[in-house]
C-alpha cells in the first residue's frame, strides 16, 4: 500500500486544521474516494496518466488532487444538509479562491455540499465575498479575501471555482446527498470493472459482495490516512496516497476471498454508516456520543473476524442461519439489510452508553441487565401486533438448530428492539449431550431435555424508563 508521508511545501498557515465532527469527517472521506474514482474511471486503461496523480486528505485542503506534485483540484466538502444559499458559505468560498490565487499550479477549486445550492449569479457572489465581515476570522482568511479582489482577478477565479455543477476535464457531482455518498462510490466501482480490460477482474468484480468488499477496502484506506492520533503524531507533515494505489485495490485478485475477514470488515463498515447516518438524521452532534461511539468501534474492532460474525449473529438473533460454521452470500445480504446490524442497535448503544457491557466475552458483550434480566441489543425492528410471536418463533428455532446461537442466546431474557414490547413463551429441546458434554454417545444421542424458555421484547423507550 502505497501511503506517503512528506514534510509539508506550502505555508503552514494555509493548512487546513478546521475540526470536522465525527459524521462530517466520514463523509468527506468518502467524498474523496468517489472524487478519486471517478478520476480512475477518466483515465483508465491509462495507467501511467494515473500514476501521476496523488489524494492529500487534511492538509491544505479538506482534500485535494496532486498531480506530478502539484496541487491541482482544492476540494472542501460540507455536511450540513440544512445549509442551501451561498451566502452561508463564504468563509468557504474565500478559503478556496484565496488559495487558488496564492498557488498557481492550482486549476479548480471544489466546493462539496450535501444539498443543492440556491441558484446565484458572479455578482451576487461577488458582493457578498467583499461584504463578508472577517476582522474577527483567522488572520490567513483577511489575506485570502485581500488576494481575491486585488488586481481585478476575480472573474478569472470565479471561472475555476466549481459549487454545485458536474463540468470539468474530469466530471463528477459536487452535491452528494449524505445517504447517497456510498451508493455512489459503489456506481463507480461497478463502472471500473465494467470498461477493465482484464476479463478476469470483469468477472470478479461483477457481483454485489465484491463491490462492497471494494467499498470497505477503500474506506479502511482512508480510515488510515486520517486516524487522528497518526495525524497528530505527525504534525505539519502531510499524508499522500497515490492513485495507483487504489487501482491496485481494484486489480488485486487476492481480495476478492470471500472469509471471516472479509466478512468482518463488510459489516463493521456498515454498522459504521449506520452510526453516521443515525447522527446526521437525528442531529447528533455533541462530543459525548462521538466519544461513545468511538469507544464501542473501537471495542468492536478489537473482537477476532470470527467473533465479530458471531456478535453480528448474536445481534441478529430473528435472522435464521443458514451454514452453522460460516455465513454463506445470502446470509451476508440479509445481515447487511436494514433488519441486519443496523439501525435499532445503533440507537441502544447512544441512549444506554454508560450501561452497556463492553467486552470481547461473546456471552456478555452489548448486554444490559435490568433487574435480575438480561436485555441484549438487537437490530429487531419489526412492528405490528403478532411480530413478537414472528420473532419468537425464528428465534426459537435457531436455538433448537444451531450449536453457536444456543450458547450465545440461551441466558438471555430479551431483546431491546425498536417497537415491541411483549413476551413469547415455548419449549427448546435440545440433546442432552449437547449441555453436558463434548462427548456424544449413543444413549446421550437419544437422551432429550426439555426447557421452558419465555423471550421478553423490550423497546428502547420503555428500558430507559425501567432504568
Amino acid at each position: 500500500m502505497s501511503i506517503d508521508i512528506k514534510s509539508h511545501a506550502i505555508d503552514e498557515v494555509d493548512i487546513d486544521k478546521a475540526s470536522s465532527s465525527w459524521s462530517g469527517f466520514i463523509y468527506q472521506g468518502k467524498v474523496a474516494i468517489y472524487t478519486v474514482l471517478k478520476y480512475l474511471n477518466h483515465y483508465y486503461p491509462r495507467v501511467e496518466e494515473i500514476k501521476k496523480y496523488e489524494l492529500e486528505i487534511e492538509y491544505l485542503e479538506d482534500f485535494s488532487i496532486i498531480k506530478d506534485g502539484n496541487h491541482v483540484s482544492l476540494h472542501q466538502v460540507k455536511a450540513k444538509p440544512e445549509t442551501n444559499t451561498i451566502g452561508s458559505y463564504n468563509e468557504a468560498t474565500i478559503n478556496l479562491l484565496g488559495k487558488l490565487a496564492k498557488y498557481p499550479t492550482v486549476e479548480e477549486v471544489n466546493l462539496h455540499t450535501a444539498v443543492e445550492i440556491k441558484t446565484f449569479d458572479k455578482e451576487e457572489l461577488r458582493k457578498g465575498l467583499k461584504n463578508y465581515n472577517v476582522s474577527n476570522k483567522k488572520k490567513e482568511l483577511a489575506t485570502y479575501k485581500q488576494l481575491i479582489f486585488e488586481d481585478d482577478n476575480f472573474d478569472d477565479f470565479y471561472k475555476k471555482l466549481k459549487i454545485s455543477c458536474n463540468s470539468g476535464p474530469v466530471q463528477f457531482e459536487r452535491v452528494i446527498k449524505i445517504n447517497d455518498i456510498k451508493e455512489m462510490i459503489l456506481d463507480e466501482i461497478r463502472k471500473f470493472y465494467i470498461k477493465c480490460t482484464d476479463l478476469q477482474f470483469r468477472k470478479l468484480g461483477a457481483t454485489v459482495e465484491n463491490e462492497y468488499f471494494m467499498y470497505s477496502n477503500f474506506i479502511n484506506l482512508i480510515e488510515e490516512m486520517i486516524h487522528k492520533d497518526h495525524l497528530k503524531m505527525l504534525g505539519t507533515q502531510k499524508v499522500l496516497v497515490s492513485f495507483e494505489t487504489f487501482l491496485d485495490i481494484l486489480l488485486n485478485e487476492s481480495v476478492f476471498r470471500f472469509d471471516n475477514k472479509t466478512i468482518s470488515s463488510l459489516l463493521i463498515h456498515e454498522i459504521v454508516d449506520a452510526f453516521n447516518e443515525y447522527c446526521i438524521d437525528y442531529g447528533v452532534e455533541d462530543d459525548e456520543s462521538h466519544e461513545t461511539w468511538r469507544t464501542h468501534l473501537k471495542n468492536l474492532k478489537e473482537f477476532t473476524p470470527e467473533d465479530f460474525y458471531l456478535l453480528c449473529r448474536k445481534l441478529t438473533p430473528h435472522l435464521i442461519s443458514e451454514s452453522k460454521k460460516e455465513i454463506n452470500i445470502s446470509e451476508l445480504r440479509r445481515i447487511m439489510q436494514p433488519d441486519g446490524v443496523r439501525d435499532s442497535f445503533i440507537h441502544a448503544l447512544i441512549s444506554f452508553a454508560k450501561k452497556i457491557n463492553v467486552t470481547t466475552d461473546l456471552d456478555s458483550a452489548y448486554v444490559i441487565q435490568a433487574g435480575r434480566e438480561f436485555y441484549a441489543l438487537s437490530t429487531i425492528n419489526s412492528k405490528g401486533k403478532n411480530a413478537h410471536n414472528r420473532l419468537g418463533r425464528e428465534i426459537y428455532r435457531n436455538l433448537n438448530t444451531n450449536d453457536e446461537m444456543f450458547n450465545m442466546l440461551f441466558d438471555i431474557d430479551g431483546y431491546i428492539n425498536s417497537s415491541i414490547n411483549n413476551v413469547f413463551e415455548g419449549n427448546i429441546t435440545r440433546v442432552q449431550s449437547d449441555r453436558s458434554s463434548d462427548v456424544i454417545t449413543e444413549i446421550d444421542r437419544k437422551s432429550t431435555i426439555t426447557d421452558l424458555k419465555k423471550i421478553y421484547f423490550l423497546e428502547i423507550e420503555k428500558l430507559k424508563e425501567e432504568l
